[in-house]
């Protein structure tokens, strides 16, 4: 759920709930994203957090299609990728976690349903 949460607009805060499993610092995930790229090629490309979103992460097109293509062989991702429209379960109240965003979040039994682009 948290990976299909970063198809959604302002999912950044699920790339970094994501990283902390994965690696459990950003840190130790970004310096991980940066050895995958080196590994994959991108030559061009410094990730600086778990989202790529942050200014000073650089990249170019024909690295992100490298890390693009990698991702597509693991089929939790292509599944995702495929997906054109989902649903969340909505927490129904705050937490010290991050979660999807505090207005759906009070929506008591709510469920996120948007449309993927």
């Amino acid at each position: 759920q948290w990976l299909l949460a970063c198809r959604l607009p302002a999912g950044n805060n699920s790339a970094a709930v994501l990283a902390r499993w994965d690696r459990g610092t950003l840190g130790d995930f970004v310096e991980r994203m940066n050895t995958t790229g080196r590994e994959l090629d991108m030559t061009s490309t410094t990730y600086t957090d778990p989202s790529g979103l942050d200014d000073k992460t650089v990249s170019t097109a024909d690295d992100q299609v490298r890390m693009f293509l990698a991702a597509m062989k693991v089929s939790a991702f292509a599944a995702i990728v495929g997906m054109s429209s989902a649903s969340l379960p909505v927490q129904t109240r705050p937490r010290a976690t991050p979660s999807l965003s505090a207005t759906v979040r009070s929506r008591p039994r709510a469920t996120l349903a948007t449309k993927l682009s």
